[in-house]
């Protein structure tokens, strides 16, 4: 039996002039309620029970599922919340492989830039997954943005269960203007385990933002923490050290 679900990916705290805490390993933890705080981007327009596209909304499709996203600000990115609709059950053995990256405007090609794995912590519908980043990772305006997430189970080259994600009405971007997609081989979507890379095969290199065919975004948020211009930063340094030399 299928269940909802929610992912959200929180990383270390960003204080000062963009110094950041020790890195730590990624993790994942389980909360009843969406993020409200620190939200750099979101979509979170919920369809419900709604129809799932069996080929690109779970989480053990080839080109495992993610979504395109845009910030208007510098930042370290602290968090990303994903509603997900359907599971296949409680799983202790699964995996999670998260990541976020780049992606070319023309080419549609993936620059990834960081990739976590975690343990499942999933315990009931529509809870909110919370994946942890070792280190946070930094965004700009002017850039498109992706995150994308597979399971595979503990065991090298065994299937393990699945998660699906849930959505906007199909057509529809009533968030930040991003898209759903499956990372895949090429731009063109090739649907369920048919484009050669089997189920929980990983991020291919190199990826590809292969768009949903039924147009909508996932609902997700993105967290994190507003970093300074480089110039605002160095303005700031300036006054504190005449602000010492006056004492």
């Amino acid at each position: 039996m299928k269940k909802s679900w929610h992912v959200m990916v929180t990383a270390a705290a960003v204080a000062g002039l963009g110094i950041f805490s020790q890195a730590r390993a990624g993790s994942v933890s389980d909360s009843t309620s969406p993020p409200s705080t620190n939200i750099l981007a979101s979509q979170l327009v919920d369809l419900g029970p709604g129809a799932q596209d069996s080929n690109g909304d779970y989480t053990d499709n080839s080109g495992p599922v993610g979504e395109t996203f845009t910030v208007s600000t510098n930042a370290l990115v602290n968090s990303l919340t994903v509603l997900g609709n359907g599971d296949d059950s409680l799983d202790p053995t699964l995996n999670f492989h998260f990541e976020i990256g780049t992606v070319d405007p023309i080419t549609k090609q993936i620059t990834q830039l960081r990739q976590e794995t975690a343990p499942e912590v999933a315990s009931s519908d529509h809870d909110f997954l919370t994946f942890t980043f070792g280190t946070p990772v930094s965004v700009s305006p002017g850039t498109t943005y992706e995150f994308s997430i597979y399971t595979e189970t503990q065991t090298p080259g065994v299937t393990g269960n699945w998660y699906g994600l849930a959505h906007s009405a199909p057509g529809t971007h009533p968030g930040n203007g991003g898209s759903s997609f499956n990372y895949d081989i090429s731009t063109v979507n090739h649907d369920n385990n048919t484009d050669g890379l089997g189920k929980n095969a990983g991020f291919p290199s190199p990826g590809f933002v292969a768009l949903n065919v039924n147009n909508y975004e996932y609902a997700f948020a993105i967290q994190g923490t507003p970093t300074p211009e480089p110039g605002t930063a160095a303005l700031f340094v300036a006054a504190a050290l005449l602000s010492r030399r006056r004492r």
